[in-house]
């Protein structure tokens, strides 16, 4: 049904309930620099969020509503048993994807690939359109999975890596790289170790190009390129505070110096040709670790002994927390110490350390659903998986949504991701950008199917406030009435 609302009536329902600002990061990320130099990071502002969690909400909503990206019925049933029995479940090695899911993912990566061949020199219009497919097909396969998948534990951890393991589409050539990247490393191994899934992002085409580690020689005295480096250290594993210093990231440098790709293929290959120990050929240490003469071994053992640093298991799991817990944790907080004792003891396992972090609701604190979440919790209460055709037409306005709002999949520019805290989100303009999101949802984004009759508690899994519910009495229409609800403080929550 059209939206049988003017722009002052819908602003004025939403301004009674008090809906959220947060939305596009205050300030424009800046340009990437040289390939040859240290690649900006957007620093994000701290929180400034007022919302708060709804007191007495249905047993199971919490949890199905922290590690999904918006709870369905079954999936509240499930939580409702307990942690244990929803961790279990949703770890379920027989526990399948929704077959119209897989039907729109296919139809997804089909029309990547049916635009991936390589046009020829100089044909800027047809390597213009293979951009977009790629980048098409990245973020597309994201929200589709956020919104319908059937495996929602996997993919809220792989929301969390692929802001942790970043990669970006807004870049040549990488953009042609990242839906592999999506499928065969970061949501392949959501779940498994961390340590396998540092090296296979290490070795994938996407992170070996972004990071110009695919080009780094240091045969014949030349100087490696560090960018790799200092992410792997910075970024990806011990953090900036982690122990090492500009040394380390030289020398870093040159024990991954020949991990490159066959131009053919796109699949990795070390070049022993290309590699050099540099300093470390006269002895010394990174981190605690030594070479031991063996070529691509002694990277792999690098990496290994990277994932399983005290100093790696301390800042990847305060990231977990601050995605899972609460924007406020901070780094020595006590519940961060028994996320990485549990990261150790498990061999670097993420599963385990995300059920333990659910087993401390006690210590939730409020977390504003993020353009993403907002987004695909959205289309998870507003319809069923829509068939490949439906979702090709919904493309546009889903697309122009995201960008308004300032987080579209994998385009972040930068190497450290999308920022996490609900104040990096706020601005002047954010309540009528959500505003538009959420009006834009509540008419299925042009193409999209619905579920008829909705209801405020239908959409949200609980009961509405009584502003929320003061002010759906006073508009008329089904989309009017998912509009509000979408756009409501309610909503706005993880």
């Amino acid at each position: 049904m059209p939206l049988e609302l003017d722009r002052r009536q819908v602003l004025a329902a939403l301004a009674a309930c008090g809906v959220t600002a947060a939305c596009r990061p205050v300030a424009p990320p800046p340009p990437l620099a040289p390939v040859a130099t240290i690649r900006p990071r957007p620093v994000p502002p701290p929180p400034t969020t007022t919302t708060t969690v709804p007191a007495g909400l249905p047993a199971g909503l919490p949890l199905a509503r922290r590690f999904s990206f918006g709870p369905t019925p079954d999936l509240v049933a499930g939580a409702a048993a307990g942690v244990d029995a929803f961790f279990d479940a949703q770890l379920d090695p027989r526990r399948s994807e929704h077959p119209a899911t897989s039907a729109l993912v296919l139809d997804i990566d089909a029309a990547w690939a049916a635009a991936a061949t390589v046009p020829a020199a100089g044909d800027a219009a047809a390597m213009g359109a293979r951009r977009r497919a790629a980048a098409t097909a990245a973020w597309s396969r994201s929200i589709a999975l956020s919104a319908w998948s059937n495996l929602q534990l996997r993919q809220v951890a792989a929301d969390f890596l692929s802001d942790h393991l970043h990669v970006s589409i807004a870049e040549q050539p990488s953009v042609f790289l990242v839906p592999t990247y999506d499928d065969q490393v970061i949501r392949a191994g959501a779940l498994g170790r961390f340590a396998d899934l540092l090296l296979a992002s290490a070795r994938s085409a996407a992170m070996l190009v972004y990071l110009d580690n695919a080009s780094s020689r240091a045969d014949r005295g030349r100087t490696p390129n560090e960018n790799y480096s200092r992410e792997l250290l910075e970024l990806h594993t011990v953090g900036a505070s982690g122990g090492y210093d500009e040394a380390d990231v030289v020398e870093v440098a040159h024990v991954l110096s020949g991990w490159s790709l066959d131009p053919n293929t796109r699949r990795f290959v070390f070049r022993s040709a290309w590699h050099d120990l540099g300093p470390l050929e006269r002895g010394g240490d990174v981190l605690g670790w030594r070479p031991s003469g063996g070529g691509v071994a002694d990277g792999e053992s690098f990496l290994n002994h990277l994932a399983r640093r005290p100093a790696t298991a301390r800042f990847l799991c305060w990231k977990l927390a601050r995605r899972f817990v609460s924007d406020t944790i901070a780094t020595d907080d006590p519940l961060v110490a028994d996320l990485a004792t549990t990261y150790l003891r498990e061999d670097t396992a993420i599963a385990p350390v995300l059920r333990h972090a659910a087993r401390r609701s006690d210590r939730w604190g409020p977390k504003v659903r993020r353009p993403i979440d907002l987004v695909s919790a959205a289309l998870r209460a507003g319809g069923p998986v829509p068939t490949p055709e439906q979702f090709r037409a919904a493309q546009p306005q889903l697309r122009g949504t995201l960008d308004t709002l300032g987080q579209l999949p994998w385009d972040w520019p930068a190497p450290n991701g999308y920022p996490e805290s609900a104040g990096a989100w706020s601005g002047a303009g954010a309540m009528i950008a959500r505003w538009n999101a959420a009006t834009a949802a509540g008419t299925g984004f042009g193409g999209l199917p619905l579920h008829p009759g909705p209801t405020p508690r239908g959409l949200l899994g609980h009961e509405p406030g009584p502003a929320l519910a003061t002010a759906v009495r006073s508009v008329r229409g089904e989309g009017a009435i998912r509009s509000l609800t979408f756009a409501s403080p309610e909503f706005q929550l993880r």
